[in-house]
Formats: structure tokens, C-alpha cells, sequence
């Protein structure tokens, strides 16, 4: 028979044993030690300086003077000494400088947590929250509203797919039925997602992995009209033709169509437009078919089926004399019209520089940059007139002689101004009205080379 217990190590009373009330004394000594243990402090070296009768605590790693020899053991301060007890596995204590409970493993004491330890919840196979978690569902929430936020700077809410064939997203349902998608869906291009049923799916927005690039395929909207890319054509053969290109059509599809659509630009929020775009429907009853460029500050170019418009006034010549306001103008440092042939790339051009007209051709072999004028499909041109002296005065005139210009001996200019060659005709030349011309220095008399 053993002399004492298995768990406590209580000793036993033995036969004809003598003095039995020592061993009696020794058992209730270790059970007040051992029953309901509640310990000051753990892990303490040294006994405390002044312990009080019945006091226990958990000996330390490394202990020394009287409670060398002892650690991990139970130190109770009984009858003015220290008597120690061995843990055995299982056993539980209260330290009450700590708040807590431990637990001996057989090895060492541990915390026992009130809950779960950290590492008790790592790789769960799942957690609901007033909820039930499933399988396909790890983490169930039930609640009115979820809280993520930062510990002291960013933060970030991940979803992770194993291949761009699988899905990262956030769905949106209506009583289990999705009504909205957000993610990855299927690929590595972001997109937005609506259905209205949970099973036929259409795409609002998508946008593309490598170049950002946004596309509507179901099209857009923009304060109630439809905004629409390449796509929205009829007849098909016209959308054909389009299939590769990406273009943005507008239309307004109220009261029959007969509203414009337009595009308004603004340098400022919340003013009026600076320059709008405008394009007015075929039905509208005072610019049907117009196209429209308005600038705020100088007018309105308008593209009608009868022709240009700039402020409403005709912009081409009606046949009449011309007026002011019918002119395309261009302005600037020698302001010039540049005309190109498309199939030879030979160019002319119209400039003003310095108060002076020019029209000017580039040479080509053969054509030293000749300056032609004719009438319409190259016919003989009626007049070719310079105004001076008051009144239009021809240079050519179809069927006539060339008409030069007349002087009086006192009003001739100077012949070296004029240039060697240049020709006059003399009103009141000495022996009558004669044509001269002029050597260099002097007008001479064409009909006897004398001196005017």
C-alpha cells in the first residue's frame, strides 16, 4: 500500500502507526496549500521579505535562498515556514496580482486566457458573427453596419484571386439575388456590373489593365441623355465601317427631337458657358439641320444647309456689292491663304504684308511661278481693271486696246522712279496728246523718241 494519495501527495495514517496526528496535521496543511489555489504573485526568485501565514506563490526559473531547488513549484508559507508543492498537470491557479488564471501543462505554467489566445484564432474554418458561417461563407457578419479603420495611417481592404480567370469582386444583393458587381470579374479588367435579376449580367463600365482606357458598352449618360461610343449606328453597313473606332454621338430623344444637343465649356464652375458646340435637329422649326460653333464674347459661325452663316450674315458673296460684314477674315502678321493641289503638291498663296498685296506661285521647271488669271474653266476674262484717279481704269479689256494711264507734262512722275520702260500717255504734250516712255531718266515721245 502506498503512503500516500496519487494526486495531492496527501500522506496516509498507517497501521499502529505512532504520533498520527502529526501525519493527520501534514495532509490538512497541504490540502489548505492545494485546494482552491489562489497565488499572490509568479515567477518571483526570491522569497518576499515579510510573507504572511498562508500566503502561496509560484516559484520562479532561477530561485534562490530558501526557495532554492524549487522551481515551478508551489511556495505556501505555513506555520512560519515555507513548505512547497509540485504542480502536476491540470492544475489551476488564481494569481491575483495579475487578474488571471494558469494552467501547469506538466511542464511549465501557462496563461489561461479568458476567451481565446491570439494564436486560437488563426486558420479557423470560420467565423460567423451573430451569423453562420458555411463553406463558401468562412466569415459571416450580421449587423447594421461594418467598421474598418486605420491603426495611425492608411488602410486598405484587400480580395485576392488565385488567376485573371477567376473573380475578385464586391457583389451587391437585393434578398440574396445580385443587382450590382464591382471587381474582377473574370479577368484583370476593372468593371462595373448591374443585372436585374441575378442571372443575365451587363457591363456599364470597364476599364482596361494595361492603358486605362474606359470603355461603355452599354453606353452613358449625362443629366438624363444618352451619350453614346461607335456602336449606335444605322444602317449596320455604317456601323461596320466604324467597328474599330471609338467616337462619342449625342442625340436628344424629347419632344420628338426637335431640341439641339450640345456641348457647353466653361472656364469657371457654376457660370455660363464660354463657348458651346451645338448641333440642331432636322425637325427644329427656325435652324433645322444647323451646326452651330458659339463663342460668348464674338459670335456664332453657324453651318447651314444653305451655306455658311458668321453672326447670321451670309459668309460667302451673294452677287451684290460686297458689304463689310460679309467677309472671312484672317489676321495677324502677314495674314496669308495657302492653296495646296492635292495630287502635285504645288502651292500658291494671297498674303498682305506692309499694306501690300501679294499672290504668289511656287516655280516649277518650266513655269517660273506664272500668276494667271482667267474667267471660269479658263475663258477669256471680260476686264482686268485697277482703280485710280477716282474710277476703275482698265489694264485689259476683252476686245479692246490696253488703256494706259494719262498725265499732264506737270504731273508726270519721275522716269528713274518709274523704271526704264515703263509707258504713260501726256495729255498736253508740245505738238499734242501722245503716249511716252521712259529711258531711265527722261519720258521720251514714243513717236520720235524726243524728250517730253
Amino acid at each position: 500500500m502506498s503512503e500516500e494519495t496519487e494526486n495531492l501527495k496527501l500522506p496516509y495514517i498507517m497501521p499502529s502507526q505512532a504520533q498520527k496526528h502529526v501525519t493527520h496535521n501534514e495532509a490538512i496543511r497541504a490540502l489548505d496549500a492545494l485546494v482552491q489555489i489562489g497565488v499572490r504573485q509568479r515567477g518571483l526568485e526570491q522569497p518576499p521579505a515579510t510573507p504572511k501565514e498562508g500566503e502561496r506563490y509560484i516559484v520562479g526559473e532561477a530561485p534562490t535562498e530558501a526557495w532554492a531547488g524549487q522551481a515551478g513549484r508551489i511556495a505556501a508559507f505555513q506555520d512560519g515556514a515555507w513548505a512547497f508543492y509540485a504542480p502536476r498537470a491540470g492544475w489551476l491557479a488564481y494569481v491575483s496580482s495579475e487578474d488571471r488564471l494558469v494552467v501547469h501543462d506538466g511542464t511549465r505554467w501557462q496563461e489561461m486566457h479568458n476567451g481565446f489566445a491570439a494564436e486560437d484564432l488563426q486558420n479557423l474554418q470560420g467565423l460567423g458573427i451573430n451569423a453562420a458561417a458555411d463553406p463558401a461563407n468562412r466569415l459571416s457578419v450580421a449587423s447594421s453596419a461594418s467598421l474598418f479603420t486605420h491603426e495611425g495611417a492608411g488602410h486598405q481592404v484587400k480580395v485576392n484571386k488565385n488567376a485573371p480567370s477567376d473573380t475578385a469582386s464586391l457583389l451587391f444583393q437585393t434578398g440574396w439575388s445580385g443587382r450590382a458587381e464591382m471587381g474582377l470579374a473574370g479577368n484583370d479588367d476593372f468593371s462595373i456590373k448591374v443585372s436585374a435579376n441575378g442571372t443575365i449580367w451587363t457591363t456599364g463600365l470597364s476599364l482596361n489593365r494595361t492603358n486605362g482606357a474606359m470603355d461603355a458598352p452599354a453606353g452613358l449618360s449625362v443629366a438624363g441623355k444618352s451619350v453614346w461610343h461607335a456602336g449606335n449606328f444605322s444602317p449596320a453597313s455604317k456601323q461596320d465601317s466604324f467597328a474599330t473606332t471609338r467616337i462619342v454621338e449625342m442625340y436628344e430623344a424629347g419632344a420628338n427631337g426637335t431640341a439641339p444637343t450640345y456641348i457647353d465649356l466653361h472656364t469657371e464652375p457654376g457660370t455660363d458657358y464660354d463657348a458651346r458646340i451645338i448641333r440642331w435637329n432636322s425637325s427644329h422649326a427656325s435652324k433645322p439641320g444647323w451646326f452651330e460653333i458659339a463663342n460668348a464674347s464674338s459670335g456664332t459661325l453657324s453651318l447651314t444647309p444653305a451655306g455658311p452663316l458668321w453672326n447670321s450674315i451670309a459668309i460667302a458673296y451673294n452677287g451684290t456689292s460686297p458689304q463689310f460684314g460679309n467677309q472671312v477674315r484672317l489676321s495677324g502678321t502677314s495674314p496669308t491663304l495657302l492653296l495646296t493641289e492635292t495630287d502635285t503638291n504645288i502651292s500658291g498663296r494671297v498674303l498682305v504684308d506692309s499694306g501690300c498685296l501679294y499672290i504668289q506661285a511656287t516655280a516649277q521647271s518650266g513655269n517660273a511661278g506664272a500668276v494667271r488669271i482667267s474667267g471660269w474653266s479658263n475663258t477669256d476674262v471680260g476686264a482686268f481693271q485697277v482703280h485710280y484717279d477716282g474710277a476703275f481704269r482698265d489694264v485689259h479689256h476683252s476686245g479692246a486696246p490696253a488703256v494706259l494711264r494719262s498725265y499732264s507734262v506737270a504731273s508726270l512722275p519721275s522716269a528713274s522712279a518709274a523704271g526704264a520702260g515703263a509707258m504713260v500717255f501726256v495729255t498736253d504734250a508740245s505738238g499734242g496728246a501722245a503716249p511716252a516712255f521712259s529711258d531711265g531718266t527722261n519720258w521720251r515721245k514714243v513717236t520720235n523718241g524726243t524728250l517730253i
